[in-house]
Order: C-alpha cells, then sequence, then structure tokens
C-alpha cells in the first residue's frame, strides 16, 4: 500500500512539472494541458473545476436560451423534463457574474409555471416575435433559424452566451472561461480547420463551417460581429430562417451543402476569428459531456454528483414508454441533489 501511494505521488508530481515546463516554455500549451486534463479525469479531478477566483468581468455578459416549453410527453425530441428549471439553478449557483438571462419562447405569455412574481429583475422572456426581422419567417419550429437572430434581442450585452435548455453548468467558473479579459471569445479550435459550405457552385453567398456538428455546450458571442456576420451574408440567413420546421438533424434541406448547413454556431465562430475576436481552445474529450440516457444508464448520472463536469448536456433518448416515468423520478432525484439552491425567480 505505501509504494502505491508513493507511485501515485510521483506521477502527479511529474504531472505538474511537465505543465510548469510547458507554461514557461509557452510550448505547445494547449496540447499537454489537453493532455494532462484527460489522465486527471480518469482519476476524477477536473482542473477546470479548480481555478475559480471570483473575477468581476470588465464587461457585462448575458446568457440566452431558446425553449419550447412546458410539454411532458412520450415525444424525446419534444418533452419537457424540468431541464430548463435546472439549468437556470446551475447558472445561480454557478456563474454568480452574470449580469441578464434571455430566453425565447414562441409566444412571450409562455411564462415558467415555477416562476415567482419577482422573476422579471433577473430574467426577461422574449417572444420570436421580437427577434426575426420579418413576419413571414413567424411561426418558426427550427431551431437553427431561431439561434441566427439571437443578436437581435432588444438590451442584449455586446458579450452573452447562449444555452440550450438541457445544459448545465457543473462547477464554478469565472468570466474567463467563457472570454478573456479583454473580451475576445473563447470558442472550440473547430473554427481553426474551416471547410466550404457548398459541395458544388452555388449563387448564394455562404461563409465557411466546421466540418460536422459543433461541440455540444454553451456557445460565447459578440452581438456585433453576430450583426456583421448577418449583414455579409443576408441570403443565407435567409434560406435558414424561411425554413421554419427542421427534420431530423436538418440534413434534407442541404441538397448541394454540407450537413449541417444550417448550424450557425460554428460559421460565426470562424467569421469571428478572422476578425480577431476569439480565441480557441482544445477541447477536452469529456468537455461536451453529451450524455445520452435511458433506462440502461440513467444511474450513471450520480457520477456527476462525484466528480463534476465544467459543462454537460443531458439528453433524453428512452423510448420505452414504461420506462419514462421512473426515469424522470431519478433525474429529478439528481437535479434536486446537485441544484438544491433555489435562485430568487422561484416560487
Amino acid at each position: 500500500m505505501k509504494h502505491i501511494i508513493i507511485l501515485i505521488f510521483c506521477f502527479f508530481l511529474i504531472l505538474c512539472l511537465i505543465s510548469y515546463y510547458c507554461q514557461k516554455k509557452n510550448i505547445y500549451k494547449n496540447i499537454y494541458k489537453n493532455i494532462i486534463d484527460n489522465i486527471l479525469y480518469l482519476f476524477n479531478i477536473n482542473p477546470s473545476c479548480m481555478n475559480f477566483k471570483n473575477l468581476k468581468p470588465k464587461f457585462s455578459i448575458d446568457i440566452v436560451y431558446s425553449w419550447a416549453g412546458e410539454s411532458f410527453s412520450n415525444n424525446i425530441r419534444s418533452s419537457y423534463n424540468n431541464e430548463l428549471k435546472y439549468s437556470l439553478r446551475s447558472i445561480y449557483k454557478f456563474l454568480p457574474w452574470v449580469n441578464h438571462i434571455y430566453i425565447i419562447v414562441n409566444n412571450r405569455n409562455i411564462i415558467p409555471s415555477w416562476f415567482n412574481n419577482n422573476y422579471k429583475k433577473h430574467i426577461t422572456m422574449i417572444s420570436e416575435g421580437e427577434i426575426f426581422p420579418s413576419l413571414e419567417y413567424i411561426p418558426n419550429k427550427n431551431s437553427n433559424a431561431i439561434e441566427s437572430c439571437l443578436h437581435r434581442i432588444p438590451q442584449l450585452s455586446e458579450h452573452f452566451i447562449y444555452l440550450n435548455d438541457d445544459f448545465f453548468i457543473g462547477c464554478k467558473l469565472d468570466y474567463t472561461y467563457f472570454f478573456t479579459e479583454d473580451g475576445k471569445a473563447i470558442v472550440s479550435d473547430k473554427v481553426n480547420y474551416p471547410i466550404k459550405i457548398n459541395k458544388k457552385r452555388n449563387q448564394m453567398k455562404l461563409p465557411l463551417t466546421i466540418r460536422g456538428f459543433y461541440s455540444h455546450t454553451p456557445y460565447s458571442y459578440i452581438k456585433s460581429q453576430c450583426k456583421l456576420f448577418e449583414e455579409k451574408y443576408k441570403d443565407y440567413y435567409h434560406f435558414i430562417r424561411k425554413t421554419k420546421n427542421r427534420k431530423g438533424i436538418g440534413c434534407n434541406v442541404c441538397k448541394d451543402m454540407v450537413c449541417p448547413c444550417q448550424q450557425v454556431h460554428g460559421p460565426i465562430h470562424i467569421f469571428m476569428k478572422s476578425n480577431d475576436k476569439v480565441i480557441t481552445r482544445i477541447e477536452p474529450f469529456n468537455s461536451c459531456s453529451y450524455r445520452f440516457f435511458n433506462h440502461k444508464n440513467i444511474n450513471n448520472l450520480n457520477k456527476l454528483l462525484k466528480r463534476p463536469e465544467t459543462t454537460f448536456c443531458i439528453n433524453d433518448t428512452e423510448v420505452n414508454k414504461d420506462k419514462r416515468k421512473e426515469n424522470l423520478k431519478i433525474t429529478q432525484e439528481f437535479f434536486d441533489k446537485m441544484y438544491p439552491e433555489l435562485p430568487p425567480w422561484e416560487k
């Protein structure tokens, strides 16, 4: 036992020395950091969750969600399982520096049932009619179309972070996890390898995109850059917004373009990078933590209590109708353990 303890100590000492050398020399810093982070992950250690300094942002940072409402059903794509309620709790618990929260819904009169009368101090409900530039695009259930209009939210701060309602923050993070101190957005290094959207000659002016789907994590944005992107690629945005319903992952509308042809996160971040408004970060293999849960692995949720992750997503994949109610109960118990603190907007 004594020898094992010594070996473990030596192992971590070597990791610390490698990390220190890489930072001092600034050689392949991100690559080595990624390797070390992933090794530490095997020992239930998340370095990103150990660096919180409670820094005060030098600029306002808002949070934006898109939300379909409270619809409990057996449809795994549209059913609501209290994700937004606890995602908001994760913001309240772990991102104390957030300025304001905006939630995009089909109708501004859609208010979460658990909100109290004071929620407007912290959260603003936004209808899609307030952000789409023309009535021809609404009503719209295409998430890609809605995400192309985030920067059009009235009163939105210059710096904002976009989350789906099933995204969660797993530990306390400083604003510098999402933005640099001088206001650049921190994004996935996938933007370093752009490709063309169109496979063949296309009359529409198209931006560059990433290969495959973007990381399923919170996205950092700069509003003025999003506006410039829209001005440059007006026809592309019209193509996205006129698609009011998305089928599956949306490949059916791509035709002579690579799929996903309407997901805007990658193209916008590539555009921002060309304007020197981002820095990139190599994502550890666990960074997305895109977890698919059904009755076969639902109990794995408790692992997140033992080893908090920076950000994670819980995706409902249970197709067995008889198991859905039990899964919802287990998920609810996990959420209550992970996020027991009531924010000021809850009843």
